[in-house]
């Protein structure tokens, strides 16, 4: 998909451990499509979390919006799974962004994907200029 690789020389970059629960798996016992964005989300929060909190954005009047996802399954997850979720920062602008994810099952990737979205001016209702900090920390 000609995507930058995870790699521990990207600058922002985050890893979280899920587990598939029951209720996350259809009748046939794979995991649901709509938990893979879920998982998504907490990915992004996570590589947030360290740069920008979302509680900070708000306090600012201001929030990431999300405007579109790409997902790609390759393999299913399902009970038993051990789904180690990757997220990094592949492009970021002066108002958009743009973050990759890869859920993997010892090793394997089972899914791929990517997020688009832009910072946004809660209270203008309008895209904002990123801070010079967050800009800093996602230059490559």
């Amino acid at each position: 998909m000609g995507q930058a690789p995870f790699s521990a020389s990207l600058p922002a970059q985050a890893e979280l451990r899920f587990c598939v629960r029951p209720y996350d798996t259809d009748f046939m016992g794979i995991v649901n499509n709509l938990v893979y964005l879920r998982w998504f989300e907490d990915l992004r929060e996570r590589l947030l979390d360290g740069v920008f909190p979302l509680k900070d954005m708000l306090a600012c009047g201001k929030s990431l919006i999300l405007y579109e996802t790409h997902i790609r399954h390759l393999c299913p997850l399902t009970l038993g799974s051990e789904p180690l979720g990757k997220v990094w920062m592949e492009e970021v602008g002066r108002t958009l962004w743009k973050m990759r994810f890869e859920i993997s099952d010892r090793g394997a990737c089972c899914c791929e994907g990517w997020q688009k979205g832009c910072y946004y001016d809660l209270g203008r209702k309008r895209p904002a200029p990123f801070p010079p900090e967050f800009l800093k920390h996602f230059a490559q």
